[in-house]
C-alpha cells in the first residue's frame, strides 16, 4: 500500500470514491451528471478558497470531504 497526501492526489479521487461507493441509491443514475457538476464547480470554488486561505484555517480538502459526508447524511 502506498500513502499519498490529499494535496498530491487532488480532489478528483475523493469525489470519484464517494460517487462510486457511498452515494445514495436514488442518485446512482445521475453519477455522470454529478461528476460533471463537481468538475465544473470544485476548481472554481477551490480557487476562491485558495485566494482567501490566509483568512480561513480550514483546508480546502477538508471542505470537500465535509461536503461529501454531508450529502450522505441527507440521503
Amino acid at each position: 500500500m502506498i500513502y499519498l497526501e490529499p494535496r498530491v492526489l487532488g480532489w478528483r479521487p475523493l469525489v470519484e470514491s464517494w460517487v462510486n461507493g457511498e452515494i445514495a441509491e436514488p442518485l446512482r443514475m445521475y453519477k455522470n451528471e454529478i461528476l460533471a457538476l463537481f468538475d465544473f464547480l470544485v476548481p472554481q470554488c477551490l480557487g476562491m478558497f485558495s485566494f482567501t486561505r490566509k483568512k480561513n484555517s480550514i483546508d480546502k480538502f477538508e471542505i470537500l470531504n465535509r461536503s461529501c459526508s454531508t450529502r450522505n447524511k441527507r440521503s
